[in-house]
C-alpha cells in the first residue's frame, strides 16, 4: 500500500526582487548534494501525481517565465551533468510550450496571480525567470500531490 503525501504552499521563490536583465531560478542549489554551488537543481518531485503553482508578480517587470524539468539523478547533479528541458506540454494560463511572456507584471493572456497545473513524469522541476526590463518581485508557491 502506498502512502499518499501532499506538499502544499511551499514558496520556491519568495518575493524575490527582479530587475535589470537578470535570470532567476526556483529551488535549491546543488551544493546541498555536493555539486556546483551555483547550479540551481529545482525541487525534487520524483513521485508526484500532480504539481500546481501560483505565480505572483508585483509592480511592472517584463520578461519570460519558463517551466523546466529534469530526470537527472543526484549523482548527475553532484557531477554538474544535470540536464534541463522546457516543459513543452504546458499550454494554458498564458504558457505556450512551457514559456510565458510577462508584461508589466502580468502573464500575457492571464490574470495575476497565475495558476498552472502539470502532470509530471520527471524527477525535478524549476522555474526560470529572465527579466528584460522593469522591476518588481516574484513569488511562486508550489503544491505537489502524489504517492510513494
Amino acid at each position: 500500500m502506498s502512502a499518499k503525501h501532499t506538499i502544499q504552499g511551499s514558496k520556491v521563490l519568495n518575493a524575490v526582487a527582479v530587475s535589470g536583465t537578470n535570470t532567476y531560478y526556483s529551488g535549491a542549489t546543488a551544493d546541498s548534494l555536493g555539486g556546483p554551488a551555483a547550479n540551481p537543481i529545482g525541487t525534487a518531485i520524483p513521485y508526484a501525481d500532480t504539481v500546481s503553482a501560483v505565480i505572483n508578480f508585483t509592480s511592472t517587470p517584463n520578461g519570460t517565465l519558463t517551466v523546466e524539468v529534469s530526470d537527472s539523478s543526484d549523482a548527475d547533479v553532484r557531477d554538474g551533468k544535470d540536464l534541463w528541458v522546457t516543459y513543452t506540454p504546458l499550454n494554458s494560463n498564458g504558457f505556450v510550450n512551457g514559456v510565458a511572456t510577462v508584461t508589466s507584471g502580468a502573464i500575457a493572456s492571464g490574470s495575476n496571480p497565475e495558476g498552472v497545473k502539470l502532470k509530471p513524469g520527471f524527477t525535478r522541476l524549476r522555474f526560470k525567470y529572465v527579466n528584460s526590463s522593469g522591476s518588481g518581485t516574484l513569488t511562486i508557491i508550489l503544491s505537489v500531490k502524489g504517492g510513494i
